[in-house]
């Protein structure tokens, strides 16, 4: 069996972190991996330690025969690190962890991310469950646990943010004290890409965050080298699904509000990205969409002269200043809206930042006519939504459509998200809920929703989406 690809990094590591998908029978999702596991592991480079990242699952669809445990004893880790990151991986990565902790017993093995922090205790209390779990943000943590078992630094117990399981079956946590500040982030780079092992496959599949285990002869998935940016963390808002909202960032990370990385440091992040032969860059963090952090960054990227393809997720209205900056900065780039609903009562009911129908037409007027592209995204089976609703969406996206005829519009179920303000009150949101533990989250059938809220049910909802989207062709 193949130990690794032709091209593909092999080197002793001391970490290595290992990024894993969920896979059915024809098809694998889940196939972009958190943005946060390049910044750890140049975190842990720079500090001494060797770290490589691997994403398996890409490697697996370009290489089926790729053997992941010769390629571990190649390369020697100590510690072997999962991002449990979207629940949607969970069940996958769990059972790829397990399998190597038996293959392995000598290596540590340790998680992290959003949904091993909310459902650590959980998570520790499964057969074959890691060593540790870091909760929240990971970058001390994580060096301070891997100095104390690769370098014999001795004092776990001082170890923030740190849980595991006791031989009596108890787990035992830290305090989780470490919460990162603007200005952590600062010292952190997302740049150092040749820290992905299999990076030539990975940014083949950059722009895919699902694709067929077996392809039509001849047919390849794009090397677009694109990569996610993400220049901050938190959030000051509570939007009834969202999985990142104000209180489940409190839950997971321990924190209130927004911190932004400095602008100075993402130039210089985004220079390093563009020399390494990154074209496009996907901003994916706007949780105070009427600050003036976007268009100072997109000032400074102007005046050093940065210029590549982008594609900026709103998560409210973009301000005409921003647009302004955008256009001028990255002429010809993208921006994702999401209104979710057609129906301003249904907007409102769900979504912080609201704005209404008027609004959102009057920006993408102004986008047309800053040569900006866009793509409208709209939900379904929202809390709160009748069918009338559900029409009214069909009218507004209509009006999108004859307003920018090339514009991209779409629609999607939104999955209940573990702890969002729905998960955790449902009853304000007037949904029942199908998923209420690990176990089902776990447990999950594809086209499943995981609750249920106004009138539709789950088979209508799913209906209803795809109605719409043939609507919109």
């Amino acid at each position: 069996m193949d130990g690794g690809a032709p091209g593909m990094k092999s080197r002793k590591l001391d970490v290595l972190f290992i990024h894993v998908g969920r896979r059915s029978a024809d098809h694998c999702d889940t196939l972009i991996m958190p943005v946060g596991l390049v910044m750890l592991a140049d975190h842990l480079e720079r500090h001494g330690l060797a770290a490589g990242v691997l994403n398996l699952s890409v490697e697996l669809l370009e290489n089926p025969r790729f053997n992941v445990e010769r390629f571990i004893e190649r390369c020697g880790p100590g510690v072997l690190a999962f991002p449990l990151h979207w629940h949607s991986q969970l069940k996958d990565a769990l059972a790829c962890l397990a399998r190597l902790k038996r293959r392995f017993p000598q290596k540590t093995t340790v998680a992290g991310g959003f949904s091993a922090s909310l459902f650590f205790r959980d998570i520790l209390a499964l057969p074959g469950a890691p060593d540790f779990i870091i909760r929240g943000d990971a970058e001390k943590p994580l060096l301070a646990l891997c100095r104390s078992l690769l370098r014999g630094v001795p004092g776990l117990a001082r170890v923030p943010n740190l849980a595991w399981r006791r031989q009596d079956g108890t787990v035992e946590a830290t305090p989780q004290s470490y919460v990162a500040t603007g200005r952590d982030l600062s010292g952190l780079s997302y740049a150092n890409l040749d820290l992905i092992l299999n990076k030539e496959n990975v940014m083949k599949y950059s722009d895919e965050q699902e694709a067929p285990l077996r392809r039509r002869p001849g047919e390849r998935p794009p090397d677009c080298g694109k990569v996610f940016y993400v220049a901050g963390r938190g959030c000051a808002n509570e939007c009834s699904f969202c999985g990142g909202a104000s209180g489940t960032q409190a839950l997971a990370n321990g924190r209130r509000g927004a911190i932004y990385k400095p602008a100075g440091t993402v130039v210089k992040d985004l220079r390093l990205l563009l020399a390494a032969g990154v074209r496009k860059v996907h901003f994916a963090f706007d949780p105070l969409p009427r600050a003036g952090y976007y268009p100072d960054l997109f000032s400074r990227l102007r005046r050093a002269g940065l210029r590549f393809k982008a594609t900026f997720e709103a998560f409210g209205l973009p301000t005409e200043r921003f647009l302004r900056a955008y256009a001028e900065a990255l002429p010809g780039s993208r921006v994702i809206v999401s209104p979710e609903s057609g129906s301003e009562r249904v907007r409102r009911l769900n979504r912080c930042d609201f704005y209404k129908n008027p609004d959102l037409l009057s920006r993408l007027a102004l986008m047309k006519s800053l040569g900006l592209e866009h793509t409208v995204c709209f939900s379904v089976g929202l809390p709160f939504e009748t069918r009338r609703d559900f029409l009214a969406t069909l009218r507004l996206a209509g009006k999108v459509k004859k307003l920018c005829p090339k514009g991209e519009v779409f629609m999607s179920p939104i999955q209940l998200e573990p702890f969002s303000p729905l998960y955790r009150t449902p009853q304000k949101y007037g949904a029942s809920l199908d998923w209420t533990s690990l176990k089902d989250f776990l447990e999950q059938k594809p086209r499943t929703l995981g609750y249920s809220a106004g009138l539709m049910g789950e088979r209508e909802v799913w209906e209803k989406a795809a109605l719409f989207n043939r609507a919109m062709r």
